[in-house]
Formats: C-alpha cells, sequence, structure tokens
C-alpha cells in the first residue's frame, strides 16, 4: 500500500512572524552595538576630561608653590635673620638676601649646603639621620623649608649670559634636575656683588 506524505506548508501568519521576530532580532543587535559606542564614548571622554583637570589642578598648585618659595628666598632675610650661622635645625625660615633681591653670598652659600648640590647629591649632614634608620640626603630633609610638599625642585644661579654663578669655587646649583617630568620655572633677578644674576627655580612632578 503506497503511503501518502503531508508536508505542513507554514502558514502566513507563521511567516509574519519569523520575518518580525528575524527584524527584531537585528535591530536589538544594531541598537545594541550603538549604545556600546555611545557608552565607550562618554566613558573616554570622561577619563580624557578628569585627566586633564588633574593635570590643571597640579599644574595650578606647582605655580603657587614655585611663587610662594621664590619670593621668600629673593624677597626675605630668613628667620632668625642670621640663620646662615646656626644649625639648621633651629632655622625657621630662609631666605637668601640682606635687603630686596640683593642676595648675601653667605646665605646663597648656606643654601646650597642645606639643599645639598645637585653634583654631590650625597650629602647627609642633616638632623633627619638623627632620628631616622634610613639614610636621608639634605635634600629630602630639608625641601620642607621652600614649602615643596609632594613636589622636588632644581635650582640654579647664573648671569644674564648663562653662565652658572660661582660662589667660593662652587656652582650656585641645588636641588635634582627635572628630566622629562611635568614641570614649572619661575625666574627673578636680583643682585650679586653689584652684579645682575638671574634666579630660577624649578618645581616639578613626576
Amino acid at each position: 500500500m503506497k503511503e501518502t506524505t503531508f508536508t505542513m506548508q507554514p502558514s502566513p501568519l507563521q511567516n509574519g512572524r519569523n520575518e518580525k521576530a528575524q527584524v527584531i532580532s537585528t535591530e536589538f543587535i544594531l541598537a545594541s552595538g550603538i549604545f556600546l559606542m555611545i557608552l565607550t564614548s562618554i566613558f573616554v571622554l570622561w577619563n580624557t576630561t578628569t585627566s586633564k583637570m588633574r593635570e590643571s589642578e597640579i599644574l595650578y598648585e606647582m605655580d603657587e608653590v614655585s611663587t610662594n618659595a621664590i619670593e621668600k628666598l629673593v624677597r626675605t632675610v630668613g628667620y632668625p635673620k642670621d640663620w646662615e650661622d646656626i644649625e639648621v635645625d633651629n632655622v625657621s625660615a630662609l631666605g637668601l638676601i640682606t635687603e630686596s633681591r640683593v642676595l648675601d653670598e653667605e646665605k646663597v652659600l648656606r643654601f646650597l649646603k642645606i639643599m645639598g648640590d645637585y653634583t654631590s647629591p650625597t650629602s647627609f649632614d642633616n638632623p633627619c639621620n638623627l632620628t631616622s634608620s634610613e639614610t636621608i640626603t639634605n635634600y629630602n630633609c630639608n625641601r620642607h623649608f621652600l614649602g615643596m610638599g609632594k613636589y622636588d625642585f632644581y635650582f640654579d644661579i647664573t648671569y644674564p649670559n648663562g653662565t652658572t654663578v660661582r660662589i667660593q669655587g662652587q656652582n650656585c646649583t641645588s636641588g635634582v634636575m627635572p628630566g622629562d617630568a611635568k614641570k614649572l620655572t619661575k625666574k627673578r633677578n636680583a643682585l650679586l656683588d653689584k652684579d645682575i644674576v638671574k634666579i630660577k627655580l624649578t618645581v616639578w612632578y613626576d
């Protein structure tokens, strides 16, 4: 006896539902992709904006720190006024002048010793080493006098032609050079032994 095979043809209603489901699925995938792109863009924009705001805050703070520090050096005598002749742990503030913008050689030399010459950063003659189990350089022990906080600095005095000033055979440079770090430099003119000199203080952050 011959079998009869019946093939069920999808109804027009079923075809319509399948096509609709396919359209909805495609639209969902497309919408999801667009949403993820927008979300990613927002995330990148937020990170970029936050990073720029943070960088601006750092530059603003560096500007304030460097301005305060160099103004104290070129406009005050320090405290006590004869701080260059006493032990550093009895010093409250540093200043390099005898009168406004007229540098005192002895104060400058004492400043260089307290902060450490960049070419000889292994100077450890400071009160921090009396209480610390670690060896601390003069620079790290005493840079708080300039209100540096988390920042580092490099200090130098030059003649207008760019030549480094030397006092009693010592280069007038101190601190740590910044390299490629974020940095901000303040400059002031002053007199040293009747010669015009340029004082430069670079504050930097790595």
